[in-house]
């Protein structure tokens, strides 16, 4: 299994676009970075990670995941829709948790 160094290695932290649809359709434009956060119980953060603005929450949904684990004992990873992907629930598993993440009707197999 890779380190935590390993896989934030392709994460990139330089400044950067970040542009997404919102849920009501409008376009959401932001400039810089974002800090992504594994919290627990009432919002506690236990890991956070710093990425460029138009890098994908999900790509760090696994170094996350490992960090949180080095450094707590937790049961579920609990996940909105965007993390909707095979690798993600494997990798959960893999840490001997349970993952509950919701489905993402873009990516239903018709």
């Amino acid at each position: 299994m890779q380190t935590v160094e390993e896989m934030l290695t392709l994460v990139s932290t330089n400044c950067g676009v970040g542009v997404k649809q919102n849920s009501k359709g409008n376009r959401e434009v932001w400039i810089g970075g974002k800090l992504h956060i594994s919290a627990v119980d009432g919002d506690i953060p236990i890991t956070a990670f710093y990425s460029s603005a138009n890098v994908h929450d999900s790509s760090v949904a696994l170094p996350l995941m490992l960090e949180t684990s080095n450094r707590i004992n937790y049961l579920f990873d609990l996940q909105d829709a965007g993390y909707d992907a095979d690798i993600i629930r494997e990798f959960s598993i893999k840490l001997k948790h349970r993952p509950i993440i919701d489905i993402n009707p873009k990516t239903l197999k018709h």
